[in-house]
C-alpha cells in the first residue's frame, strides 16, 4: 500500500504511516458497497417473498407455571438462580395487580405488577399487546403469559409477554 501523504510503500494493515505519522483512511471499493447494500437490500425484501408460516405450528406447547406476581418476586428475590432453572422451557402464568403501564426503549409495553411494597415485578409485554395495554388500569388485576423470565437483582422481568386470553 502507499501512503496517501508521503507517497512511500508501507504495509496495508498500518493505520498510521511510519514515515510521517498520517492516518490512513481506507476507502469503500465500489465492490464493498454493492454488497453491503445487496444484504441490507435481501434483509428487508426476502421476507416479502417467503412464504410465511403459522406460528402455531412451528411452536411447541409449552408446559404452563402458573404463580401470583408475589410468589414470583419472593422466590426469584431468595434464590433467583434456583428460580431460573425451574422456569427454563416453561411459560410463565404470573397473576397481580397492576401497577403501572409504560414503555420501554423499543415503545413495547411494560405492565408492573404488584409484588411487594415498592418493588413491582416487570412483564415486557409483545407489540401485539399494545392495544390490551393501553386498556389497563392500575388496580387492575391481571393474568399475564411470558415466555422468557429472569431477574434483575432479584427482580423478576417477564419478556414476550401476552395477556391471557380469558383475562382481557
Amino acid at each position: 500500500m502507499i501512503c496517501r501523504h508521503c507517497k512511500q510503500t508501507i504495509n496495508y494493515r498500518t493505520l498510521q504511516c511510519p514515515h510521517c505519522a498520517e492516518i490512513q483512511w481506507r476507502t469503500l471499493t465500489a465492490a464493498t458497497v454493492v454488497v453491503f447494500f445487496g444484504l441490507v437490500i435481501a434483509d428487508v425484501a426476502l421476507p416479502l417473498f417467503v412464504p410465511h408460516r403459522a406460528r402455531a405450528s412451528t411452536t411447541p406447547h409449552l408446559p404452563v407455571i402458573t404463580i401470583s406476581a408475589r410468589k414470583l418476586y419472593t422466590a426469584y428475590h431468595t434464590d433467583p438462580g434456583a428460580m431460573n432453572r425451574r422456569l427454563v422451557g416453561h411459560v410463565v402464568r404470573i397473576s397481580g395487580v397492576v401497577t403501572s403501564i409504560a414503555q420501554d426503549f423499543a415503545n413495547r409495553p411494560v405492565v408492573s405488577l404488584q409484588s411487594r411494597h415498592h418493588v413491582n415485578d416487570q412483564m415486557t409485554m409483545k407489540d401485539s399487546e399494545r392495544v390490551a395495554a393501553a386498556k389497563l388500569h392500575t388496580g387492575e388485576r391481571v393474568v399475564i403469559d411470558c415466555a422468557r423470565m429472569s431477574s434483575i437483582v432479584g427482580i423478576p422481568e417477564g419478556s414476550d409477554c401476552t395477556f391471557e386470553s380469558s383475562s382481557r
